[in-house]
């Protein structure tokens, strides 16, 4: 059956409650493990913990890479259907909401989801809102934030090692840090076999292995992944496994390119871009996501193109 684009918008906006919901049950869930209590609140201004709490929820694990890639689809679909809400008050609402989600991005430290949401945002900006008012609002409300963030970086510790220090200590060789300690043994093993892979269930034991050989017991204890989902399909199935999601990465581009849909186009940036830190489909939060929405809108732009007769 036949998908209309006012069922589309309805399944894209329903995500986007269920985010909002979900940021209300994580301030129901702050209050009531007393996280802005007055012993604590000091130590939540000046080393911003929200990460923290959310990893070790007792029933439920808000991976902040997944949460801050569902926020920001939920943003890029805000800009989408931007221009069609007529209403001022829903457009300040709107407005607001954007505000919000990437503050929540930004404090939650998920670098690449926050690198990812900026880039794909000022394409979607550009290419779907159509009026100089529109495109005014969303660039000023960007750099706004861009610029606080940017001054919250330099003033605090956390952040600053978190976002910028970081990427410097890497470069210059001056310490050793867990992610580069995983690439290590992810690229020593790549090496060994770049055309079939380890096989999908031998992963993370291979990983495990090296871990242990080369006495990195605190990854080894946590069993960490490739922690980039390039690597894990090297590592899967080799260079086949991985030109075949390139293959399928790269239809998808030109569908979207072709069609001019640019909201499929945003997601799949953010899916690309995401990958390249996280394994995002290892785990059900990022295979659920990117299987639905990726059908979803691949589906839409199929239907667009039988319908015009566009050669896809």
């Amino acid at each position: 059956s036949t998908l209309r684009n006012s069922q589309i918008r309805i399944l894209l906006l329903t995500f986007l409650l269920a985010n909002i919901l979900m940021l209300v049950y994580w301030v129901y869930y702050f209050y009531q493990i007393e996280f802005f209590s007055d012993h604590n609140i000091r130590r939540v201004l000046t080393r911003f913990i929200f990460r923290k709490p959310l990893l070790n929820h007792s029933y439920v694990e808000w991976h902040p890479s997944y949460t801050g890639l569902w926020l920001g689809f939920c943003i890029l679909i805000i800009i989408n259907y931007f221009s069609s809400f007529k209403s001022f008050w829903v457009k300040i609402a709107l407005v607001l909401i954007v505000i919000i989600f990437y503050t929540v991005i930004f404090l939650l430290q998920a670098r690449m989801p926050f690198i990812a949401c900026s880039i794909a945002a000022l394409i979607l900006v550009f290419s779907r809102v159509n009026n100089r008012k529109g495109k005014f609002l969303f660039l000023t409300v960007i750099c706004i934030l861009l610029i606080i963030i940017t001054l919250s970086i330099s003033f605090n510790a956390t952040l600053k090692h978190r976002y910028y220090n970081y990427f410097i200590e890497l470069k210059e060789g001056t310490q050793k840090y867990k992610r580069s300690m995983i690439y290590d043994c992810t690229i020593n093993l790549i090496s060994k076999k770049p055309i079939i892979g380890y096989g999908v269930g031998d992963v993370q034991d291979s990983l495990n292995k090296c871990y242990e050989n080369e006495g990195f017991s605190f990854l080894l204890k946590s069993e960490f992944n490739t922690h980039n989902n390039y690597f894990h399909f090297l590592m899967s199935g080799g260079l086949f496994l991985l030109l075949a999601f390139l293959i399928t990465l790269c239809y998808n581009l030109r569908i979207a390119i072709m069609s001019k849909d640019y909201l499929y186009l945003s997601f799949l940036i953010i899916i690309i871009l995401g990958c390249l830190t996280e394994n995002i489909l290892s785990r059900v939060h990022g295979i659920v996501f990117f299987s639905f929405f990726n059908a979803l809108l691949y589906r839409r732009n199929l239907q667009l193109s039988n319908s015009k007769n566009i050669n896809i």
